[in-house]
């Protein structure tokens, strides 16, 4: 019969026999022997611990050092690479015959300006920035952009390039890697047309606008997108055909991910061309819609031909300005029907018309001159969502009262 050894060093663990006084005494002894190693164990353990962690802290600082150091090698080697391709074209200068000392002196004073400006990159603090802070300033960098860009559109389309991915991706490789994965960063795509129209008419298929979609469209991947297209219909292309062309290559490049549409026309003749329903018909994700026609352009002339975004059943803002939409829209999810047309004569039936489809309108900045009818209408729309009424419109103004109710 096997016995364990807790049975052998002490037999009364199957016993209800009373230990006599020797036994407890030397049952205690056993206890405070056991409970002083297991308090040295304890000790041990922790100081192992402590000294795991300091190590643990000495080879972060030594990867930390290493790093720094192959840095530091990668700049040399840079600098050196640097200044031969400077020495090499002195070297084969017939002045280098008899006059070495002029070279080394030159060199010297090359070194003593470009090292310490290497230096002074190596030991920057921004190359120290953690990749997500990086990233948190550049999203707010260009939607600041877009923001300021949107804010200072007037009628004559003053807006400025969004270019801040391409220039933040210049700056070194570090930046240019984090830019490139960041699809967030190209949710914004900005173009005037009459830079690319010249060479588009020579090669319709290979030419920087293609390359400047293609390369947007990969890289904002699968982030919503604002587009904002300018010069529509410009000198370079008065009646918008080739800028029709174009401007279908941005949709099917963008396609569903379309959040945003902003468009600036230099020429109305080009409206239709552009906005037809073979182009513009088949945007469905489409949210925000925003027509500019130049100031230039006579009043009551730029009309939104009919079927144009016939598909975009999901606008929830519309502004038009020096434009007008003259057909009935159904867009239950319409909001803000933003209208600045002063020198056009718009008048209530017609302008009725075009929003009786919108129940949910909360907001109606509008502005254009009434024009006179001689038969008034006795049609009534009811907007039980209106929250918001800014206008100079005479009529609308008299229609006050009703509209409050």
């Amino acid at each position: 019969m096997s016995m364990n050894i807790q049975e052998i060093i002490n037999p009364n663990l199957k016993s209800n026999r009373v230990p006599s006084s020797d036994e407890v005494v030397a049952l205690r002894s056993l206890i405070q022997a056991e409970s002083a190693a297991l308090e040295t164990v304890k000790s041990s353990l922790a100081k192992a611990e402590e000294e795991t962690m300091i190590a643990a802290k000495l080879v972060e600082e030594a990867r930390l050092k290493l790093e720094a150091a192959l840095s530091a090698f990668s700049a040399a080697q840079e600098t050196t690479t640097t200044l031969t391709k400077l020495l090499a074209p002195i070297e084969e200068s017939p002045v280098r015959y008899g006059k070495r000392r002029h070279v080394d002196i030159l060199m010297l004073s090359l070194l003593g300006m470009v090292l310490p400006l290497l230096s002074q990159g190596i030991l920057h603090p921004l190359r120290r920035f953690p990749p997500e802070l990086l990233l948190e300033i550049f999203q707010y960098r260009i939607d600041q952009d877009e923001w300021d860009r949107d804010l200072g559109a007037d009628l004559d389309g003053e807006w400025g390039a969004c270019d801040g991915p391409l220039v933040l991706s210049a700056v070194s490789s570090r930046w240019r890697n984090l830019v490139l994965g960041k699809d967030s960063l190209w949710r914004y795509f900005n173009v005037s047309l009459h830079k690319y129209i010249p060479r588009f008419v020579k090669s319709p298929t290979s030419n920087p606008f293609i390359d400047r979609v293609m390369h947007w469209g990969t890289l904002s991947g699968d982030s919503k997108v604002d587009i904002s297209v300018r010069k529509l219909g410009d000198k370079s292309d008065p009646d918008g055909v080739k800028a029709a062309v174009m401007f279908r290559r941005v949709l099917v490049t963008f396609g569903s991910r379309i959040r945003r549409i902003q468009l600036l026309f230099s020429g109305s003749d080009a409206l239709v061309p552009v906005l037809g329903p073979g182009i513009s018909g088949d945007i469905p994700s489409l949210q925000h819609l925003s027509v500019h026609m130049s100031e230039a352009i006579a009043p009551g002339i730029a009309v939104i031909p009919n079927g144009a975004f016939r598909e975009s059943k999901h606008l929830e803002t519309i502004q038009l300005r020096n434009v007008w939409w003259n057909q009935r829209l159904q867009l239950q999810d319409l909001t803000t029907f933003d209208v600045y047309n002063p020198y056009w004569h718009i008048s209530p039936q017609a302008f009725l018309k075009t929003i009786a489809g919108c129940p949910n309108l909360r907001a109606l900045p509008v502005e254009f001159d009434h024009k006179p009818v001689v038969t008034q209408s006795r049609d009534f729309y009811q907007l039980d969502n209106l929250r918001s009424l800014h206008t100079t419109c005479e009529w609308i103004t008299l229609a006050g009262p009703i509209l409050d109710q």
